[in-house]
């Protein structure tokens, strides 16, 4: 898929699901499910991707957004986190190693 076509297809999905899916996850929630913490998780490397690297129109990262990823990341594996990362990064053109620097800047 060419990359223009990515950029509108990442922007495109990310706000129909941002319009449709409340944020901010209650992990008190009894009926909160382990893909919640996934779909939490994939937003956020969504939304970075979109607004860091592909130079999205609308910005897409919100502290809601953000906030619920370093919550579910609590409860992932870290296997869970790094397939999660590495699909998407390949999925979106992304470098990897980029990619790890713009989730988490000044780690190493």
């Amino acid at each position: 898929m060419p990359l223009n076509r990515r950029r509108s297809a990442l922007g495109g999905k990310l706000h129909e699901l941002a319009q449709d899916t409340p944020m901010a996850l209650d992990l008190n929630d009894p009926e909160l499910e382990f893909s919640d913490l996934v779909y939490a998780y994939q937003s956020w490397v969504m939304a970075v991707i979109n607004d860091e690297k592909l130079g999205g129109e609308e910005k897409l990262l919100t502290d809601d957004i953000t906030e619920d990823a370093l919550n579910s990341m609590r409860f992932l594996p870290g296997e869970v986190t790094s397939a999660i990362e590495t699909s998407l990064a390949r999925v979106y053109d992304v470098d990897p190693d980029e990619l790890a620097e713009l989730l988490f800047p000044g780690e190493d």
